[in-house]
């Protein structure tokens, strides 16, 4: 009975007034014993009870405020690992970044130096193109000595193609003025226009570097030229027709779509 005034009461203040206002307090009707025992208890909650609430408040505004100051100490930690992780990445990606940049600049600066060694050798080359063309042998032994030099030539240019020389310009191929550098317009009607006749002076790339660009005579067709003229402008006129009709379908799609009740 003692714990149910004492569990209800806000305070032991409160337990008392709830006590002496009671009927059977004022009646006399409850016994001394149980006066003498519900005393007990009230000096037990006083002295006892209020001072272990006091500190497990006082312990729990502790743990709060502790519990606070470990949550600020992890935002912190957190933006901090953030920041350096952030950092981190940073510095991967222009670490990579230097890493190709430079992988780059070695293997131009390798593509170079092998230009330049193979731009020491070109007039050799030609000096082989010139006697080739030139020279027609006409005994078995200037035969024999044809050949041995056409052998040590294909030798040389494996040897340069090893070292990633490629050889641009060949007759009957198209004129493309990256790689080629016309120096006469044959007129024809044997090739298309616009295609390599004759070669002069091979030309070379290593890699993406062009070392030197082919000297190359181009063909002069104009009845094909006229044929290509035609055939791109019908391309071109396709092409148009083509982009109204898909115009003209996405207008009308959308006005069917404006006029659909809601």
């Amino acid at each position: 009975l003692t714990g149910v005034w004492v569990v209800k009461a806000d305070s032991l203040e409160s337990a008392l007034r709830i006590r002496d206002n009671s009927p059977y307090w004022n009646a006399g009707v409850i016994p001394n014993t149980i006066v003498r025992q519900w005393n007990a208890v009230g000096d037990l909650v006083s002295d006892g009870v209020a001072k272990q609430l006091d500190e497990a408040q006082q312990e729990l505004a502790q743990i709060k405020e502790i519990r606070a100051s470990e949550a600020a100490k992890a935002e912190t930690y957190a933006a901090q690992v953030a920041k350096v992780q952030d950092a981190y990445t940073r510095v991967m990606n222009d670490f990579s970044a230097y890493k190709k940049r430079t992988d780059r600049e070695k293997e131009m600066a390798m593509i170079d130096g092998k230009g330049a060694a193979v731009r020491k050798l070109l007039p050799m080359i030609d000096a082989f193109f010139i006697a080739f063309d030139t020279i027609q042998p006409q005994t078995p032994g200037e035969e024999e000595i044809d050949q041995a030099y056409r052998a040590l030539y294909h030798q040389m240019i494996q040897i340069f193609e090893s070292e990633g020389l490629e050889r641009v310009g060949n007759e009957g191929e198209e004129f493309d003025p990256t790689y080629h550098q016309a120096t006469d317009l044959i007129e024809t009607e044997e090739y298309p226009d616009g295609v390599i006749v004759k070669v002069l002076r091979a030309g070379f790339t290593i890699g993406e570097q062009l070392v030197r660009p082919a000297f190359v005579q181009v063909s002069s067709n104009p009845a094909d030229a006229a044929a290509k003229a035609e055939a791109r402008k019908a391309e071109e006129e396709a092409k148009a027709a083509a982009e109204r009709e898909s115009r003209a379908a996405e207008a009308s799609a959308e006005t069917e779509n404006q006029q659909k009740p809601e």
